[in-house]
Formats: C-alpha cells, structure tokens, sequence
C-alpha cells in the first residue's frame, strides 16, 4: 500500500516550461506556462511584480486581453495539490496593436506598368500579408506589380497577420 509520502515520490518535479511570452494590446491572450509534474490543480500566483492590466491566471497558464503595451517583468509561483512550490520569472512583451497603414493606393494607367507597397505599423515583424478576396495579378508579398490592362475599379481585400500573435483585414 502506497501512502500519501509514497505516492508524493513517483510523481515528477514540478516545474515551470516558460520564460518569455508574447502578446498584442487589444487582442484575446492565453499563455501557458509549461506547467508539468507534481499533482494537478495547481495554484498560481505572482510573488513579485504584477501581471499586465487585463491578464490574469487560469489552471494553465495566462488570459486574458492586454490592455498596454510593454516589457512586463514578474515573478510567479506555482504550488501543486501535495504543496510542492516551485517558482521562475516570467516575462511578457505586449505588442501595440497591429495596424494596415495605406489607406489608398494611386490609380493607374493603361500600358503602364504599375507597382504599389501595402504598409503596416506596430505589432511584431515580420508581416504576413495575403489575400482574403478579389484577383489580383503579380502580387508578392506585400507589392502590387504588374501591368494595367484596362480601365476599371479593382477591389480586394488583404489580411495581415503579424508573426503569429495577430491579424487584422482591410
């Protein structure tokens, strides 16, 4: 028979996977902290510094939705069911929110070779942009290249998504 000190040393270590995490103002987060070993629920909570505005600890990790961008620094400690703790400092970057910054693109002329650039601002580099409807000819990656065949209104809409953390549709 197994007691409770016996079970308590076939469990493994607990510990804490991450370090540093990312996220984007304005934008829905959830962080796992890596939390492995040790006997489930865990309770977490910040001994040092604080958590972003807007975020706060759910059984795995970190939610919420930044609401400022920077370089937040704190120290958490997670305690298993067993009373096991184990700590680590964590850091997390918040983005400013991504943002498509051409609002126009100059006309064209028949003949004529024509080349645009689709801009963005804040968020995480790099950009990838594609193209959610409409049809355009040449487009790589963010120019718009080609020749004009003919008088008309081309519509489209692009998506850019910012390395992984978000996107936003224009």
């Amino acid at each position: 028979i197994f007691g409770r000190i016996g079970f308590h040393r076939l469990l493994q270590q607990l510990t804490i996977g991450a370090s540093a995490l990312k996220g984007e103002v304005g934008v829905a987060y959830q962080g796992s902290l890596g939390i492995s070993g040790g006997l489930p629920p865990y309770d977490i909570r910040v001994i040092k510094g604080a958590l972003p505005l807007g975020l706060s600890f759910n059984s795995e990790g970190i939610v919420g939705t930044p609401a400022k961008a920077g370089l937040f620094s704190f120290k958490v400690q997670v305690t298993d069911d067993w009373g096991s703790s184990v700590s680590q400092k964590i850091r997390i970057k918040v983005f400013r929110a991504l943002k498509i910054s051409t609002e126009s693109l100059m006309k064209g002329k028949i003949g004529k070779k024509y080349r645009a650039t689709l801009e963005a601002t804040r968020g995480k580099e790099p950009y990838i942009w594609s193209l959610v409807s409409g049809n355009l000819q040449g487009v790589r990656g963010v120019d718009l290249s080609g020749a004009v065949v003919s008088e008309a209104r081309y519509e489209y809409e692009v998506c850019l998504k910012c390395h992984g953390i978000s996107d936003q549709t224009t």
